[in-house]
């Protein structure tokens, strides 16, 4: 009867020593595990200052690329006026109001025996206007306004438009030739030559010669 009691008694002691070390290992793991939660509570307070570092990293490069664009366009608004002030525009002279009268008895007085027109008599923007007349050529290298009295014809006359004669306004013209050549010059009615954006308007224009053109152009427009 003694040795099973003896047995009992140890049998009692080996199940008290397991349920103490049980005990202990339970403490432990779960000491363990509160730990790693505190770890783990303790990274977003981490991720907290990495995304505000981030945030003002963010905020830098912002604020640089705002300073950026201001200067740039700051540049461009600049770069623009300095082409506004560098830029010349000159108005058109405007043509003057009062006509100089061209007939056979002053037509020597503004144009030589070839037709070019004399230095210092005419001018850009000045007008003039012609009366009946023959037999003249009127090489204009300047901005005229030219004009004719109505019924006044220009018989065997030629109106040559060359360098320097660009935006003349041609107008109530009435031109007839009938004969071939003038100062060994064909007889077109208008001959416009190195020269452009020029009006004809309200005009009559008769060449009979078959050499002769109502209106020749050569590197011209109008």
């Amino acid at each position: 009867m003694k040795l099973p009691s003896i047995l009992a008694l140890i049998a009692i002691l080996f199940l008290s020593l397991s349920a103490v070390s049980a005990s202990e290992n339970i403490d432990l793991v779960t000491n363990a595990t509160d730990s790693a939660i505190d770890d783990t509570i303790a990274i977003p307070d981490s991720s907290n200052d990495l995304s505000s570092s981030f945030d003002d990293s963010n905020q830098e490069i912002t604020d640089n690329d705002l300073i950026t664009d201001s200067d740039s366009d700051d540049e461009i608004a600049s770069s623009k006026e300095s082409d506004k002030i560098g830029s010349t525009y000159e108005e058109p002279d405007i043509l003057s109001a009062e006509p100089i009268i061209i007939d056979s008895s002053s037509y020597s007085q503004y144009f030589d025996s070839n037709g070019k027109i004399k230095s210092g008599t005419l001018k850009d923007g000045d007008t003039i206007k012609i009366k009946s007349i023959s037999d003249k050529i009127f090489t204009i290298d300047k901005r005229l306004n030219i004009i004719s009295d109505d019924g006044a014809t220009l018989s065997n006359c030629l109106i040559r438009l060359v360098k320097g004669s660009s935006g003349s306004v041609l107008e109530n013209l009435k031109i007839v030739n009938t004969n071939e050549k003038i100062n060994n010059d064909y007889l077109s009615g208008i001959s416009i030559i190195d020269s452009s954006e020029n009006t004809i308007r309200n005009s009559i224009i008769n060449v009979s010669v078959h050499k002769c053109f109502a209106i020749m152009m050569s590197n011209a427009s109008y």
